[in-house]
Protein backbone atom coordinates (compact mmCIF):
# COMPACT_ATOMS: atom_id res chain seq x y z
CA UNK A 1 0.00 0.00 0.00
CA UNK A 2 3.21 2.41 -0.26
CA UNK A 3 4.07 4.63 -3.56
CA UNK A 4 3.78 1.72 -6.06
CA UNK A 5 0.04 1.41 -5.48
CA UNK A 6 -0.92 4.86 -4.69
CA UNK A 7 1.58 5.58 -8.08
CA UNK A 8 -1.26 3.09 -9.73
CA UNK A 9 -4.53 4.25 -8.20
CA UNK A 10 -4.27 7.83 -9.11
CA UNK A 11 -2.91 6.34 -12.76
CA UNK A 12 -5.91 4.39 -13.14
CA UNK A 13 -8.00 7.30 -11.96
CA UNK A 14 -6.23 9.72 -14.33
CA UNK A 15 -6.43 7.05 -17.52
CA UNK A 16 -10.30 6.56 -16.51
CA UNK A 17 -11.44 10.24 -16.43
CA UNK A 18 -8.65 13.13 -17.54
CA UNK A 19 -5.51 12.25 -19.22
CA UNK A 20 -3.78 15.70 -19.29
CA UNK A 21 -3.97 16.66 -15.43
CA UNK A 22 -0.96 17.17 -13.65
CA UNK A 23 -0.72 14.29 -11.16
CA UNK A 24 1.90 16.50 -8.74
CA UNK A 25 -0.81 18.85 -8.20
CA UNK A 26 -3.89 16.49 -7.59
CA UNK A 27 -4.99 13.96 -5.40
CA UNK A 28 -7.97 11.35 -6.02
CA UNK A 29 -10.71 10.36 -3.93
CA UNK A 30 -13.53 7.85 -4.63
CA UNK A 31 -16.83 7.44 -2.78
CA UNK A 32 -19.06 4.41 -3.48
CA UNK A 33 -19.04 0.65 -3.54
CA UNK A 34 -18.34 0.17 -7.01
CA UNK A 35 -14.48 2.04 -6.64
CA UNK A 36 -13.87 -0.51 -3.47
CA UNK A 37 -11.44 -3.11 -4.11
CA UNK A 38 -11.72 -5.36 -0.11
CA UNK A 39 -14.34 -7.36 0.74
CA UNK A 40 -15.41 -4.99 3.29
CA UNK A 41 -16.09 -2.52 1.13
CA UNK A 42 -17.55 -4.41 -1.79
CA UNK A 43 -19.36 -5.20 0.76
CA UNK A 44 -20.85 -2.34 2.53
CA UNK A 45 -19.05 0.57 0.52
CA UNK A 46 -16.32 2.65 1.39
CA UNK A 47 -14.13 5.80 0.40
CA UNK A 48 -10.42 5.48 -1.13
CA UNK A 49 -8.24 8.43 -0.80
CA UNK A 50 -4.06 8.66 -0.38
CA UNK A 51 -3.71 9.62 3.35
CA UNK A 52 -0.51 12.16 4.51
CA UNK A 53 1.64 9.60 4.73
CA UNK A 54 1.31 9.01 1.08
CA UNK A 55 -0.45 5.71 1.28
CA UNK A 56 -3.84 4.83 -0.45
CA UNK A 57 -6.48 3.60 1.72
CA UNK A 58 -9.79 2.23 1.27
CA UNK A 59 -12.09 2.80 4.59
CA UNK A 60 -15.16 0.75 4.69
CA UNK A 61 -18.94 2.74 5.62
CA UNK A 62 -19.40 -0.58 8.14
CA UNK A 63 -18.59 -3.57 9.24
CA UNK A 64 -21.18 -6.33 9.90
CA UNK A 65 -20.03 -8.84 12.31
CA UNK A 66 -21.15 -12.09 13.80
CA UNK A 67 -22.00 -11.69 17.76
CA UNK A 68 -21.41 -15.98 18.05
CA UNK A 69 -17.84 -15.92 18.07
CA UNK A 70 -17.00 -16.62 21.11
CA UNK A 71 -16.57 -16.21 24.01
CA UNK A 72 -12.77 -17.33 23.16
CA UNK A 73 -12.79 -17.75 19.67
CA UNK A 74 -12.13 -14.83 17.50
CA UNK A 75 -12.37 -13.63 14.01
CA UNK A 76 -11.04 -11.17 12.15
CA UNK A 77 -12.15 -7.64 10.13
CA UNK A 78 -9.91 -5.89 8.15
CA UNK A 79 -9.40 -2.15 6.93
CA UNK A 80 -8.13 -2.09 3.73
CA UNK A 81 -4.92 -4.15 4.35
CA UNK A 82 -4.86 -4.12 7.85
CA UNK A 83 -5.84 -6.99 10.08
CA UNK A 84 -8.30 -6.72 13.66
CA UNK A 85 -9.37 -9.39 15.68
CA UNK A 86 -12.39 -9.56 17.43
CA UNK A 87 -14.58 -11.78 20.06
CA UNK A 88 -18.12 -11.85 21.57
CA UNK A 89 -19.95 -13.61 24.39
CA UNK A 90 -23.38 -13.58 24.48
CA UNK A 91 -23.55 -14.90 28.08
CA UNK A 92 -25.34 -12.37 30.63
CA UNK A 93 -22.56 -10.91 32.55
CA UNK A 94 -21.85 -8.72 35.84
CA UNK A 95 -19.81 -5.57 36.07
CA UNK A 96 -18.58 -3.82 39.28
CA UNK A 97 -18.61 -0.29 38.40
CA UNK A 98 -16.98 2.35 40.90
CA UNK A 99 -16.32 6.45 39.76
CA UNK A 100 -14.38 7.28 36.88
CA UNK A 101 -14.42 3.82 35.71
CA UNK A 102 -14.24 3.52 31.75
CA UNK A 103 -17.50 1.66 30.81
CA UNK A 104 -17.07 1.24 26.98
CA UNK A 105 -14.40 4.03 27.52
CA UNK A 106 -16.50 6.67 29.16
CA UNK A 107 -15.75 7.51 32.84
CA UNK A 108 -18.90 6.67 35.25
CA UNK A 109 -20.00 9.84 37.13
CA UNK A 110 -20.68 8.62 40.17
CA UNK A 111 -21.03 10.90 42.84
CA UNK A 112 -21.53 9.21 46.02
CA UNK A 113 -25.24 8.45 45.57
CA UNK A 114 -26.23 10.30 42.51
CA UNK A 115 -25.09 8.25 39.08
CA UNK A 116 -25.07 10.30 36.14
CA UNK A 117 -26.88 8.30 33.40
CA UNK A 118 -27.27 9.57 29.44
CA UNK A 119 -31.71 10.44 30.59
CA UNK A 120 -30.82 12.71 33.71
CA UNK A 121 -29.56 12.09 37.05
CA UNK A 122 -29.82 9.42 39.55
CA UNK A 123 -30.06 9.43 43.61
CA UNK A 124 -29.63 5.97 44.95
CA UNK A 125 -31.10 6.93 48.04
CA UNK A 126 -34.09 7.76 47.17
CA UNK A 127 -34.78 5.66 44.00
CA UNK A 128 -33.92 2.53 43.20
CA UNK A 129 -34.46 2.00 39.06
CA UNK A 130 -34.51 -1.33 37.51
CA UNK A 131 -32.08 -0.42 34.32
CA UNK A 132 -29.84 2.70 33.62
CA UNK A 133 -28.76 3.73 30.66
CA UNK A 134 -24.92 4.93 29.84
CA UNK A 135 -23.47 5.83 26.94
CA UNK A 136 -26.10 4.16 25.08
CA UNK A 137 -26.48 0.98 26.39
CA UNK A 138 -28.84 -0.36 28.95
CA UNK A 139 -27.83 -2.52 31.98
CA UNK A 140 -29.60 -4.19 34.73
CA UNK A 141 -29.25 -2.59 38.10
CA UNK A 142 -28.23 -5.62 40.61
CA UNK A 143 -27.59 -3.42 43.64
CA UNK A 144 -25.29 -0.22 45.32
CA UNK A 145 -23.24 -0.66 48.02
CA UNK A 146 -20.20 0.96 49.34
CA UNK A 147 -19.24 3.36 46.32
CA UNK A 148 -19.64 0.26 43.50
CA UNK A 149 -22.76 -0.23 41.44
CA UNK A 150 -23.27 -3.47 39.93
CA UNK A 151 -24.59 -4.06 37.12
CA UNK A 152 -25.92 -6.47 34.47
CA UNK A 153 -25.24 -6.56 30.96
CA UNK A 154 -26.57 -8.83 28.34
CA UNK A 155 -23.10 -9.77 26.61
CA UNK A 156 -19.71 -8.15 25.54
CA UNK A 157 -17.30 -7.70 22.29
CA UNK A 158 -13.38 -7.32 22.38
CA UNK A 159 -11.58 -5.62 19.95
CA UNK A 160 -7.66 -5.65 19.15
CA UNK A 161 -5.27 -4.99 16.89
CA UNK A 162 -3.78 -8.70 16.99
CA UNK A 163 -4.44 -11.99 17.42
CA UNK A 164 -5.90 -12.46 21.60
CA UNK A 165 -3.20 -15.15 21.44
CA UNK A 166 -0.66 -12.47 21.64
CA UNK A 167 -3.35 -10.28 23.82
CA UNK A 168 -2.15 -7.52 26.41
CA UNK A 169 -4.50 -4.58 27.35
CA UNK A 170 -2.23 -2.17 25.38
CA UNK A 171 -4.09 -4.08 21.92
CA UNK A 172 -7.31 -3.57 22.84
CA UNK A 173 -8.77 -0.64 20.59
CA UNK A 174 -9.99 2.29 22.32
CA UNK A 175 -12.98 4.44 22.75
CA UNK A 176 -11.70 8.08 22.19
CA UNK A 177 -8.19 6.93 23.42
CA UNK A 178 -9.43 5.50 26.71
CA UNK A 179 -9.19 1.73 27.19
CA UNK A 180 -13.03 0.25 28.04
CA UNK A 181 -13.51 -1.27 31.17
CA UNK A 182 -12.01 -4.74 31.86
CA UNK A 183 -10.83 -4.27 28.34
CA UNK A 184 -14.16 -5.08 27.11
CA UNK A 185 -17.48 -3.18 25.43
CA UNK A 186 -20.54 -3.89 26.84
CA UNK A 187 -24.09 -3.86 24.57
CA UNK A 188 -27.82 -4.81 25.81
CA UNK A 189 -29.88 -7.37 23.52
CA UNK A 190 -33.19 -6.59 25.77
CA UNK A 191 -34.02 -2.86 25.19
CA UNK A 192 -32.22 -2.46 22.05
CA UNK A 193 -32.68 0.82 19.65
CA UNK A 194 -30.13 2.36 17.80
CA UNK A 195 -31.57 5.77 18.69
CA UNK A 196 -29.69 5.14 21.68
CA UNK A 197 -26.55 5.35 19.79
CA UNK A 198 -26.58 9.72 19.95
CA UNK A 199 -25.20 8.27 23.82
CA UNK A 200 -22.43 6.14 22.62
CA UNK A 201 -18.99 7.08 21.77
CA UNK A 202 -16.70 5.70 19.02
CA UNK A 203 -14.45 2.67 19.14
CA UNK A 204 -10.85 3.97 17.36
CA UNK A 205 -10.00 1.66 14.54
CA UNK A 206 -6.46 2.19 14.21
CA UNK A 207 -2.92 0.77 14.77
CA UNK A 208 0.80 1.34 14.42
CA UNK A 209 0.30 0.81 10.91
CA UNK A 210 -2.15 3.37 10.30
CA UNK A 211 -1.63 7.15 9.70
CA UNK A 212 -5.04 8.37 10.28
CA UNK A 213 -7.53 6.94 13.09
CA UNK A 214 -10.95 5.45 12.11
CA UNK A 215 -13.99 5.92 14.20
CA UNK A 216 -17.08 3.91 14.29
CA UNK A 217 -20.28 3.38 16.22
CA UNK A 218 -20.83 -0.11 18.15
CA UNK A 219 -24.04 -1.64 17.85
CA UNK A 220 -25.49 -5.01 17.94
CA UNK A 221 -28.86 -6.49 17.09
CA UNK A 222 -30.85 -9.06 18.70
CA UNK A 223 -28.90 -12.46 19.84
CA UNK A 224 -32.19 -14.35 18.55
CA UNK A 225 -33.27 -13.12 15.33
CA UNK A 226 -29.64 -11.74 13.25
CA UNK A 227 -26.92 -12.13 15.87
CA UNK A 228 -24.71 -9.06 14.16
CA UNK A 229 -22.13 -6.79 15.53
CA UNK A 230 -22.32 -3.11 13.35
CA UNK A 231 -19.47 -1.27 13.66
CA UNK A 232 -20.73 2.19 11.67
CA UNK A 233 -18.00 5.16 10.56
CA UNK A 234 -18.49 8.36 12.44
CA UNK A 235 -18.52 11.94 11.99
CA UNK A 236 -15.30 12.35 13.91
CA UNK A 237 -13.60 10.31 11.81
CA UNK A 238 -10.32 12.38 10.69
CA UNK A 239 -9.00 11.60 7.18
CA UNK A 240 -5.87 12.97 6.51
CA UNK A 241 -5.09 14.75 2.79
CA UNK A 242 -1.85 13.76 1.16
CA UNK A 243 -0.08 17.27 0.07
CA UNK A 244 -3.39 19.31 1.29
CA UNK A 245 -2.31 22.98 2.08
CA UNK A 246 -4.06 22.87 5.41
CA UNK A 247 -7.58 24.15 3.95
CA UNK A 248 -8.44 20.67 2.55
CA UNK A 249 -10.47 17.86 3.62
CA UNK A 250 -12.19 14.78 3.90
CA UNK A 251 -15.15 15.10 6.03
CA UNK A 252 -17.75 12.09 6.45
CA UNK A 253 -20.78 14.41 7.55
CA UNK A 254 -23.42 11.58 9.02
CA UNK A 255 -26.69 10.19 8.01
CA UNK A 256 -29.93 11.89 6.43
CA UNK A 257 -33.31 9.58 7.60
CA UNK A 258 -35.92 11.74 6.50
CA UNK A 259 -35.12 13.02 3.02
CA UNK A 260 -34.81 16.82 4.22
CA UNK A 261 -30.97 17.19 3.28
CA UNK A 262 -30.39 17.23 6.40
CA UNK A 263 -27.99 15.10 8.37
CA UNK A 264 -30.07 14.04 11.66
CA UNK A 265 -27.62 11.13 12.94
CA UNK A 266 -23.73 11.59 13.31
CA UNK A 267 -22.82 8.12 11.72
CA UNK A 268 -23.38 5.80 8.88
CA UNK A 269 -26.62 4.06 9.07
CA UNK A 270 -27.28 1.32 7.01
CA UNK A 271 -30.51 1.39 5.67
CA UNK A 272 -31.12 -2.13 6.70
CA UNK A 273 -33.78 -4.73 8.01
CA UNK A 274 -31.54 -5.61 11.06
CA UNK A 275 -31.01 -2.32 12.34
CA UNK A 276 -35.37 -2.09 11.90
CA UNK A 277 -35.45 -0.24 7.75
CA UNK A 278 -36.58 -1.33 4.97
CA UNK A 279 -34.06 -0.81 1.92
CA UNK A 280 -37.19 -1.99 -0.55
CA UNK A 281 -39.00 0.82 0.24
CA UNK A 282 -38.92 4.41 -1.02
CA UNK A 283 -37.79 6.57 1.65
CA UNK A 284 -33.78 6.41 1.19
CA UNK A 285 -31.12 7.23 4.21
CA UNK A 286 -28.73 9.25 2.44
CA UNK A 287 -25.34 9.71 3.67
CA UNK A 288 -22.97 12.67 3.40
CA UNK A 289 -19.53 13.00 2.35
CA UNK A 290 -17.85 16.01 1.67
CA UNK A 291 -14.59 17.57 -0.32
CA UNK A 292 -13.52 21.00 1.17
CA UNK A 293 -11.58 22.22 -1.18
CA UNK A 294 -10.23 25.69 0.56
CA UNK A 295 -12.37 28.01 2.56
CA UNK A 296 -14.91 28.52 0.42
CA UNK A 297 -16.05 25.65 -1.88
CA UNK A 298 -16.92 21.95 -1.40
CA UNK A 299 -17.75 19.05 -3.03
CA UNK A 300 -20.39 16.84 -1.40
CA UNK A 301 -21.01 13.48 -2.70
CA UNK A 302 -24.59 11.86 -1.40
CA UNK A 303 -24.73 7.69 -1.05
CA UNK A 304 -27.76 5.87 -0.61
CA UNK A 305 -26.91 3.79 2.61
CA UNK A 306 -29.05 0.67 1.08
CA UNK A 307 -26.50 -0.10 -1.28
CA UNK A 308 -23.41 2.13 -0.62
CA UNK A 309 -23.61 3.49 -4.37
CA UNK A 310 -24.54 6.90 -4.75
CA UNK A 311 -27.98 8.21 -4.50
CA UNK A 312 -30.30 7.61 -7.91
CA UNK A 313 -30.70 10.72 -10.09
CA UNK A 314 -33.31 12.64 -10.62
CA UNK A 315 -33.29 12.03 -7.12
CA UNK A 316 -35.74 11.57 -4.63
CA UNK A 317 -37.11 14.51 -1.64
CA UNK A 318 -34.39 17.52 -1.67
CA UNK A 319 -31.88 16.04 -3.25
CA UNK A 320 -31.00 17.59 -6.65
CA UNK A 321 -28.40 15.24 -8.02
CA UNK A 322 -25.76 12.44 -6.86
CA UNK A 323 -22.91 15.81 -6.22
CA UNK A 324 -23.61 19.13 -5.06
CA UNK A 325 -20.54 21.35 -6.48
CA UNK A 326 -19.59 25.00 -6.84
CA UNK A 327 -21.94 26.43 -4.40
CA UNK A 328 -24.79 24.22 -4.78
CA UNK A 329 -24.60 22.88 -8.82
CA UNK A 330 -26.11 19.41 -8.89
CA UNK A 331 -24.57 16.57 -11.32
CA UNK A 332 -26.46 13.57 -12.14
CA UNK A 333 -23.25 12.14 -14.71
CA UNK A 334 -20.71 13.20 -16.74
CA UNK A 335 -17.57 15.29 -16.06
CA UNK A 336 -17.08 18.82 -14.60
CA UNK A 337 -14.32 21.12 -13.41
CA UNK A 338 -15.07 23.75 -10.11
CA UNK A 339 -14.29 26.84 -9.74
CA UNK A 340 -11.45 25.96 -7.63
CA UNK A 341 -10.08 24.04 -10.45
CA UNK A 342 -10.52 20.45 -8.71
CA UNK A 343 -12.04 17.60 -11.43
CA UNK A 344 -15.54 15.48 -10.46
CA UNK A 345 -16.41 12.71 -12.19
CA UNK A 346 -19.48 10.56 -12.40
CA UNK A 347 -19.45 6.99 -14.13
CA UNK A 348 -22.85 6.07 -15.87
CA UNK A 349 -22.24 2.33 -15.33
CA UNK A 350 -19.96 2.54 -12.04
CA UNK A 351 -22.18 4.52 -9.48
CA UNK A 352 -19.37 6.29 -7.49
CA UNK A 353 -18.12 9.70 -7.39
CA UNK A 354 -14.32 10.10 -8.39
CA UNK A 355 -13.14 13.44 -7.20
CA UNK A 356 -9.29 14.72 -8.12
CA UNK A 357 -8.80 17.24 -5.78
CA UNK A 358 -6.66 20.39 -6.65
CA UNK A 359 -4.29 20.94 -4.12
CA UNK A 360 -2.84 23.87 -2.68
CA UNK A 361 0.24 24.91 -3.82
Amino acid sequence: MGIYKRTLFLAAFLLFTLPLVSAASFTPIMIGREACETNEGLSAGCVRYTDNAGVQREVPFYYKLSVTTGPKAEEPFWLDDQWFAYRCDTTDVKIDVRNGDPLNGVPVSLDGNSLATDLGSIDFTWTWPSTVQLSGVTYDVESFYDDTLYLNADGNCQFADQSFANFSSSNILKVNGKTPLNDTMYYDDDYQSIDKLAFAELLDVTNSSLNDTYKYKFYVTDEGQYKKVYLLLGRETNFTIDGAGGRQDLLFNGTDTTGNGIVDRDYYLPDVIPLGFDPLDLEELVAHFTVRENRFTRIRSFIDTASGNLISCPAAGRYRGKVYYNFFRSMCSGIRRTLWGSWIRISPSRNWAGILLKLTK
